[in-house]
């Protein structure tokens, strides 16, 4: 685990197998875990807490396969629509998963509470957690702490294709309406200004052409 501030810590990503890092917010009465991950680490440490609340950022694999296997009830994990689109998908199936121990997972289907708007959680500390558009990801959120960290997952990158230029000028928007002044990415330990990163998206903002929905990187 490595440490950003006195209430939020992580798991660091892994390349093998594929898993984001996995961030533990620490609140007053429980524990606010931003992402599951994919690896056994992620699993045994998010299974060692005690009360907690999940919130997936996405739904890619590397972000939220341990949730085949975590006992959360619905009301304690935050997702989008398009999360729980996956989680209905065969590969969260507990009727065909096998991951070879006899093991299916538990408490499905997982419908979780969606977020739709920014959501306030108060818990001696303030979380928000706000739908952002991203080329990344359909369906992304971010987690601003006590209005200066912004848990961003994977929001900040692109798609294989570069960024949606419509989804981009939408991400730069949202941004600079939210309150936060660092910036903390999936895969990437470095904390970094909001400034800088606008500025970045920004700079690919601008090299957009009248004849490609794309802009590639």
């Amino acid at each position: 685990m490595k440490t950003i501030t006195d209430r939020i810590s992580f798991l660091p990503s892994s390349e093998n197998p594929l898993s984001a890092d996995v961030y533990i917010i620490r609140g007053d009465q429980k524990n606010y875990v931003v992402d599951v991950g994919s690896c056994d680490a992620a699993y045994d440490l998010i299974s060692s807490l005690g009360k907690r609340t999940i919130i997936i950022t996405h739904f890619h694999d590397d972000h939220m396969k341990n949730l085949r296997r975590l006992d959360v009830v619905d009301e304690e994990l935050y997702l989008t629509a398009q999360d729980r689109r996956v989680l209905a998908t065969d590969a969260y199936n507990p009727e065909l998963l096998d991951e070879g121990d006899g093991q299916k997972p538990v408490n499905f289907p997982k419908l979780g509470t969606l977020v739709e708007s920014p959501t306030e959680i108060r818990d001696g500390v303030m979380l928000v957690i706000a739908p952002i558009p991203s080329s990344h990801a359909k369906g992304s959120l971010g987690v601003i702490v006590d209005d200066e960290y912004l848990i961003l997952g994977d929001g900040y990158y692109s798609s294989a294709k570069g960024y949606n230029v419509s989804l981009l000028s939408e991400e730069i928007k949202t941004l600079k309406a939210l309150s936060f002044t660092r910036v903390i990415m999936s895969h990437d330990e470095t904390v970094y200004s909001r400034d800088e990163v606008i500025a970045e998206l920004e700079s690919y903002y601008a090299k957009r052409t009248k004849d490609s929905p794309y802009i590639p990187i």
